[in-house]
């Protein structure tokens, strides 16, 4: 058995195995929104640079400069979370595939152990997905629904909201949301945006799409165009903004009822996964990755306890530039 830990089950190969074990993401994590990024610890401190754009005065040429204003800063804190799954295998895995004393992993074995690192994987990232998901609505829950980070409370700040107003026929539901996308642009500031996204749930996209406006948009399409297209998976775009259905995953509500979520996209610094170290001897200090496994032999040899972890944490800079939309 000792053999089998350092042969397919010793740490590289399965932090390697974990992070290329196939995953089936979110809208929101496979959206890539969020910038992931590895640190060294477990401690991230954000700096808030209340910088504001304003013009410059012009004057006389060899006269008196308007002096630049100093723009306020402080520092906002946040601890990396820390998540952990594990499995057994027995060794009874081994029964009858491979010969007393022999060396070497059976092939059965290998597919045991990346069966598990898959399904590993797969919890993981939606627990991420989960949290960089509910980070968009400012406070980032665990899996029983308690609140683990508000980061409105942190940054001392109301997240915005825009009502849409769907069940009213006569509402100009593109205004609205253009409304709310300036919204965003004054949080941001001096930093622009390359293209909007809403992140929604069923009931908001469903209210959006059968909007007297938007069935009146929709009605311009071809027929052909209509056929093809799938509503839930990012094809209906208003006022400039692809709307994206986030289903409910593992019995957790991603987004609630009637809600989206406006985002400004590839904005530097404004949505971050960091990932900190493992608590593992050979991690302390490193540069984390997404995912960790490492395998402990059983007492007495009877198997192999194979775990994985992911320590990380989801962070909006600016919560006030995500809009919060009710139908």
């Amino acid at each position: 058995m000792a053999d089998f830990l350092s042969d397919g089950f010793d740490f590289a190969t399965l932090c390697n195995g974990v992070n290329a074990a196939p995953t089936s993401r979110g809208p929101v994590m496979n959206y890539g929104l969020f910038y992931e990024k590895p640190t060294n610890s477990v401690d991230i401190a954000i700096e808030l640079n209340n910088e504001q754009l304003s013009l410059v005065q012009s004057s006389p040429r060899g006269g008196v400069v308007q002096p630049h204003p100093i723009t306020g800063r402080s520092l906002v804190k946040f601890k990396a979370t820390h998540l952990r799954t594990n499995s057994t295998i027995l060794a009874a895995s081994w029964q009858g595939r491979t010969g007393y004393g022999s060396k070497g992993m059976p092939a059965e074995v290998a597919q045991e152990r990346d069966r598990i690192l898959a399904e590993h994987r797969r919890r993981l990232d939606a627990t991420i997905d989960y949290h960089q998901t509910r980070a968009l609505a400012g406070q980032i829950l665990d899996a029983d629904g308690s609140v683990m980070v508000d980061l409105l409370a942190e940054f001392g700040v109301v997240q915005p909201t825009v009502a849409c107003a769907l069940d009213v026929a006569s509402t100009n539901v593109t205004n609205r949301i253009i409304a709310a996308r300036r919204q965003s642009e004054a949080e941001l500031g001096t930093a622009a945006a390359s293209s909007w996204v809403a992140f929604c749930d069923a009931t908001f996209i469903d209210a959006l799409r059968g909007h007297a406006s938007i069935e009146a948009s929709l009605a311009g399409y071809t027929a052909a165009a209509l056929m093809l297209a799938d509503h839930r998976k990012g094809a209906l775009v208003v006022g400039g903004v692809t709307f994206l259905e986030v289903p409910s995953r593992a019995g957790r509500t991603y987004i609630d009822a009637g809600t989206a979520y406006l985002c400004p996209v590839d904005v530097p610094d404004l949505f971050t996964t960091y990932y900190a170290p493992a608590d593992y001897i050979e991690s302390v200090n490193t540069e984390g990755l997404p995912l960790y496994s490492r395998a402990e032999p059983l007492d007495f040899n009877r198997g192999v306890s194979l775990e994985s972890q992911s320590n990380p944490i989801s962070i909006c800079s600016r919560p006030k530039a995500v809009i919060k939309l009710t139908a």
